[in-house]
This record gives C-alpha cells, sequence and structure tokens, in this order.
C-alpha cells in the first residue's frame, strides 16, 4: 500500500473556536492508482491532498507513506521523503515569474544528489516531453496559462516522483487546455505513476478510475469504476 491514512483528524483552533478540517479519515491508496477528490468548496478536499502530500500534519491519527509511520518524523524527515516521493501540481502554477522556463523546472532538482550535467539533461528531456522545449530561455511569466501549466507539470515530473498530487490543475485553464491537461495525467497514469487529483469537476472526476466525494471534512463515498465499495463512514451507508 502506498499511502495508508487511519482516523486522521486536522483541527485549527482559536482562544474561541475549534475548526475541524478533517474528521476521522480512513483511506487507502494503491501504487499506481488515478483517483479524483472531490466535494464543495470548505469540504476538505484540499487539506486532504495537503496532508496526504506531507505539506501539512494531522493534528491526530495514523499515517504510513509508502510503509513508513510519517506522524512520528520529524520535519527534516518530512522533508526529505516528500522531495524523494512527491511532485505537485498546483491551480496558480507556483513559477518564479522572473526566472526562465528551464530554471524553474531545475529547481525540482536541486535538493536531489544529481550532477549539472543530468539536471541538464533531465529537464531538456522533460520539457521535450512536455512540448515546451521551444520556451525554455523564455521567463514563466511571458508564457501563455496553458504553457506555465505544461511547465508546472514537467517541474512536478522532473525528479521522477512515486505520486503525483494535482490540487484542481485545470482550474485557470479553457476547455481546450483543461482536456490536454487531463490527457498528460491520464498518460502519466498509464506508465505507473499514482495521481491524486482535487477537482470541482463531476466530469474530470469521471476520468479517474477512482472518486473520493468528501463533505464537512469527512468521506461519504469512495467508489471505482462503475463499482462502490459497500461501507459505513459516520453513519452514511454505501451500497452497490
Amino acid at each position: 500500500m502506498l499511502l495508508k491514512l487511519k482516523k486522521i483528524y486536522k483541527e485549527y483552533r482559536t482562544e474561541e473556536i475549534l475548526t475541524t478540517s478533517l474528521n476521522n479519515i480512513c483511506v487507502n491508496i494503491q501504487a499506481g492508482e488515478f483517483v479524483a477528490i472531490c466535494g464543495p468548496s470548505g469540504s476538505g478536499k484540499s487539506t486532504l491532498l495537503n496532508v496526504m502530500g506531507l505539506l501539512d500534519e494531522p493534528t491526530k491519527g495514523s499515517y504510513e507513506f509508502d510503509g513508513k509511520e510519517v506522524t512520528t518524523c520529524s520535519e527534516r524527515e518530512i522533508s526529505y521523503i516528500r522531495k524523494l516521493n512527491v511532485g505537485f501540481i498546483f491551480q496558480d502554477f507556483n513559477l518564479l515569474s522572473d526566472m526562465s522556463v528551464e530554471k524553474n523546472v531545475e529547481l525540482a532538482l536541486l535538493y536531489h544528489n544529481v550532477s549539472k550535467s543530468m539536471r541538464k539533461k533531465r529537464v531538456d528531456e522533460i520539457l521535450e516531453r512536455m512540448e515546451i522545449s521551444h520556451r525554455a530561455k523564455h521567463k514563466a511569466s511571458q508564457l501563455s496559462g496553458g504553457q506555465q501549466q505544461r511547465v508546472a507539470i514537467a517541474r512536478a515530473l522532473v525528479s521522477k516522483p512515486k505520486i503525483i498530487f494535482a490540487d484542481e490543475p485545470t482550474g485557470n485553464l479553457d476547455s481546450l487546455r483543461s482536456a490536454e491537461v487531463l490527457n498528460l495525467l491520464r498518460e502519466l497514469n498509464s506508465f505507473g505513476s499514482t495521481v491524486i487529483m482535487v477537482t470541482h469537476s463531476e466530469d474530470q472526476a469521471k476520468s479517474c478510475e477512482r472518486i473520493i466525494t468528501m463533505l464537512d471534512g469527512k468521506i461519504i463515498s469512495d467508489s471505482k469504476k462503475n463499482t462502490i465499495t459497500p461501507k459505513n463512514i459516520e453513519g452514511v451507508t454505501v451500497h452497490d
């Protein structure tokens, strides 16, 4: 099992209010799956993605990442595990606007034990694969939205991560560019990459082999293509 979350909670406390963003989350993700996490705004889906991607720590619960319990790891250990195993694609791209395309992508390799010559080779290869190599010397700010998203995907993939987390990866794109990004993610998944994508789009979710639906910080359904696994989740019964 690649990811194993058991009784995960994420709580935010102020002097007067306790907010629970994740409430008793239990979910397993196998290597090679393509999973969509759906739900309305405020349902907890991005919080769950951040916990899965080791960007945020749960308040309590057990989380095994590739067989290792990470809730007891130090911040330095978590950072190391994340850099070696995880790639992120964000809705707002998170590119450095005044830096060239190739330098933006190379950043993902700087904390790996990769020589300068090998970094260049890997960057060149992934930019070619993403069909953006002709813009390698351009600044990120000079690119269209679709081109920036390709660079963001290239950056996520250049370190050859075990798992790719995509948070609304088509949220800022038109329908044509959105379809291109989804096709790229499907292609990556077909080559063995595990992909977990947060989306508001029901149509995009249906293109994935598994859909996890959230509401008020809870998982209310977890279904695979044409199949729903029976389970009871916080009083919600899901049937075949």
